[in-house]
């Protein structure tokens, strides 16, 4: 009985899961750049029941084997190409296939994002709506992003 209960458990553990990940494609179906996530469910180990000891019914032949339950796997983004649209601001920026911007956050870190939703900042950098600084290099790797002092455009 106790292993029915552990098996309910793990399935139960595992819906909710699947649960929490429909739900969050939900709640980002409109957040710009957002891209949906799936995961799929495992089986955990398998045993024999054809050993002494372990109970069976008589009316029925015995199995051979008996699971110990379910889990999720790996939450795996889809990163299929979405949808491009013109939306006429010069700073709005898309990417065409597999990729990510990468933006430098206020604190220095390195962080990857898909919306390309820019504006220019007060400095003149090119910055994501949460004031994250694109990363634009040359070509020796040197960082670029900020318009020249004279330009204000």
């Amino acid at each position: 009985m106790l292993r029915a209960l552990w098996n309910s458990k793990s399935g139960m553990t595992a819906q909710q899961n699947k649960l929490d990940c429909i739900s969050n494609n939900i709640a980002n179906v409109n957040t710009d750049g957002y891209k949906r996530e799936d995961l799929s469910f495992q089986d955990l180990v398998y045993e024999t029941l054809e050993r002494r000891g372990y109970p069976v019914s008589e009316n029925r032949p015995k199995e051979p084997f008996t699971g110990s339950g379910v889990k999720t796997g790996n939450w795996i983004r889809d990163n299929a190409q979405g949808s491009l649209k013109e939306t006429g601001s010069k700073t709005d920026m898309a990417i065409d296939g597999k990729g990510y911007f990468k933006v430098i956050t206020n604190n220095g870190a390195e962080a990857y994002i898909r919306s390309g939703n820019f504006i220019v900042d007060v400095d003149g950098s090119i910055v994501d709506k949460s004031g994250n600084k694109l990363s634009i290099l040359n070509n020796n790797g040197a960082e670029i992003n900020a318009l020249p002092a004279n330009n204000p455009n």
